[in-house]
């Protein structure tokens, strides 16, 4: 599962890993934010990889930050992925 947030949410995505933590503990899921992303390693290649094998998505994102770049690739790759831009909503 990627799980796309702001910068200032990140206590509400860290919030979510705990909800999460069973299903992960059980082998269910495995989740994946930027934050694993380590110093040095170039972030967006890395994310569009990433975005590339999910099975799962959830954008977190406020809206003014769903326009650029990135977002393109994100949606560009869920689609891809068969998902659409409505699921975002």
């Amino acid at each position: 599962m990627f799980v796309s947030y702001a910068r200032k949410d990140e206590g509400l995505r860290d919030k979510l890993f705990d909800h999460l933590g069973g299903l992960r503990a059980g082998g269910y899921i495995s989740a994946w934010s930027d934050g694993q992303i380590v110093p040095g390693q170039e972030w967006a290649p890395e994310i569009i990889r990433r975005l590339a094998d999910i099975q799962a998505a959830i954008d977190a994102v406020r809206s003014h930050l769903l326009r650029g770049d990135l977002s393109e690739a994100w949606y560009s790759t869920l689609s891809a992925s068969g998902y659409s831009k409505s699921a975002k909503r």
